[in-house]
């Protein structure tokens, strides 16, 4: 009996010892994959051109709020708006990608967009072993929000440091879950998480989604679920607009004319047009994710959000990332249903094999970036690649070589150009911007839904100057006034997928008294400069 005992024994400390072993390679062959993973998505999210249309006006903003040491509460830029209410709510990363501008030049943020990346594929795979997945589990979340970040934001934007943000405050609440109290340390993580959502984008009110898992546990007390939310709550106060969220979102989320459908803006047309299969994936995760879900309430509580980030989603494609967030318990728990493979060496070919994945997925911004890097320009020289609005960069030009410097004026333009000449030109003060808060008599011209109703011409009798595509309406106006000359037309870049010309127009009085010099800029502006 001794001896037999004895041999059980040793067998199962040699089985313990194989499984710990299999368990320490394969860990390590899936810390090598994630870390892999990460570094492909964030060379995918660093090599990303900066070319989105809103890029600009962040970095208006975080010029104005660095040099004024102030926050705005009143429109700073556009002359349409004089005095009307106006909050930087994005103000942290607008300021910090300002300054990255001014000392490093355009690669300080490439370096921003790829640490952002590469830190949503690590967030995101750190609340997948909180929520206590498998290896394969924590790597192939990771992938999966590092895809959905990069889908829904494929450019350097203030939100994309929220795909890092929320899967914290998921992993905080996940391991105070498990402990079944709230430390110290945890009060402050949550507290200063949500401190820097809040003074990073108007979504932050998704960080207190991942308070559900503290109610849903019968054994958390219930102070500790207050005291989370104590922590929450304190950190979205603190910021400059923390006693305003109410007129924020009022403002900001008001019904205008360039939101009434249909929509010209992608963020705004219905998410299940502009990325089918990831909102086909996401839909489905209730039917792979439920049978993981053992308690009823928890299933109703996560199929409400799921719900609620569905509809959200349906409605507009800027919710595919406040889904994403919504349905992180669903996609964990699907994650869950991988099959277990049987050898480590079919494990560590799936780790290969999703790193490779993730790696191909760059190859298309590796591409893109030569062409487009050389557009890129500093805080000295104003230019940016904007693929809507690049169209006028010649026209800039033109205005900042042949106009006497500290002139300004009213300018009016569009939508997509807003943004743009604000950065490049930012001494003219433009009618409208890449923003949807503007009075409907200026934003007509741009909506869809106002062209039933005829030719919207904007503001044109007391602007200035005026840059816009020439099949707009106004074009028309402009060249038939005798208060007004067209200086000059430029043609869209080859890149700009058939955008249409644009031309600068001037009042005849302010041409005169603003001294303008008579002579073209390069043959690229077919000019006329006859009196």
């Amino acid at each position: 009996m001794d001896a037999t005992a004895h041999r059980k024994r040793d067998i199962e400390s040699v089985d313990e010892a194989d499984a710990y072993t299999r368990f320490h390679d394969d860990g390590m062959a899936w810390t090598l994959a994630l870390i892999g993973c990460a570094l492909a998505f964030a060379i995918q999210g660093g090599l990303s051109s900066l070319s989105d249309p809103d890029l600009p006006q962040h970095l208006s903003l975080g010029e104005w709020i660095t040099l004024h040491g102030a926050f705005p509460f009143s429109e700073p830029f556009a002359w349409t708006r004089a005095g009307a209410p106006y909050y930087a709510y994005s103000w942290l990363p607008e300021v910090g990608m300002y300054r990255l501008m001014r000392a490093t030049g355009p690669l300080g943020l490439h370096v921003l967009a790829a640490l952002a990346t590469g830190a949503t594929v690590l967030a995101s795979a750190f609340a997948a072993k909180e929520f206590g997945s498998r290896w394969s589990g924590v790597v192939a979340f990771g992938v999966g929000s590092g895809i959905v970040a990069m889908d829904s934001t494929p450019f350097l934007r203030p939100q994309l440091f929220m795909f890092a943000l929320v899967p914290l405050a998921w992993a905080m609440c996940a391991r105070v879950c498990r402990r079944r109290r709230l430390m110290r340390l945890d009060i402050i993580v949550l507290a200063l998480l949500n401190i820097a959502a809040a003074n990073t984008h108007i979504t932050f009110p998704v960080m207190a989604v991942p308070l559900v898992l503290l109610a849903l546990q019968p054994e958390v007390r219930r102070h500790t679920l207050a005291i989370a939310c104590a922590a929450t709550l304190i950190g979205w106060l603190i910021s400059p607009y923390g006693l305003e969220w109410i007129d924020v979102f009022r403002l900001n989320f008001a019904r205008n004319a360039l939101t009434t459908p249909p929509v010209a803006n992608g963020e705004m047309r219905p998410g299940f047009l502009v990325s089918p299969v990831i909102g086909v994936i996401i839909a489905a995760l209730p039917l792979i994710a439920t049978p993981m879900i053992q308690q009823r309430r928890e299933r109703l509580v996560f199929g409400l959000m799921w719900f609620a980030g569905l509809c959200v989603f349906a409605f507009a494609f800027k919710g595919l990332g406040p889904w994403w967030w919504c349905a992180t318990p669903f996609a964990i728990a699907a994650l869950r249903r991988l099959p277990r493979a049987g050898s480590s060496a079919t494990r560590r070919a799936f780790a290969g094999c999703m790193t490779m994945f993730a790696a191909s997925l760059a190859i298309t911004n590796i591409r893109l970036y030569h062409v487009l890097a050389p557009l890129e320009g500093g805080v000295s020289h104003r230019t940016l690649p904007s693929a809507k609005a690049y169209v006028v960069e010649p026209i800039a030009r033109w205005i900042e070589e042949n106009v006497r410097p500290g002139v300004g004026g009213r300018l009016l333009t569009t939508f997509n150009y807003g943004s743009y000449l604000k950065w490049r030109l930012p001494r003219l003060s433009e009618s409208i911007d890449g923003r949807t808060i503007f009075p409907d008599s200026a934003a007509l011209p741009d909506a869809p839904s106002a062209r039933k109703t005829g030719p919207h011409l904007g503001p044109w009798r007391s602007s200035d100057l005026a840059i816009v595509p020439l099949p707009y309406a106004v074009a028309r106006r402009l060249d038939s006034s005798p208060e007004w000359r067209r200086i000059c037309v430029t043609e869209p870049p080859a890149w700009a997928g058939g955008e249409p010309r644009a031309a600068l127009w001037v009042k005849r009085t302010w041409f005169d008294s603003s001294a303008v010099a008579r002579r073209p800029s390069n043959d690229s502006v077919a000019c006329d400069l006859r009196p």
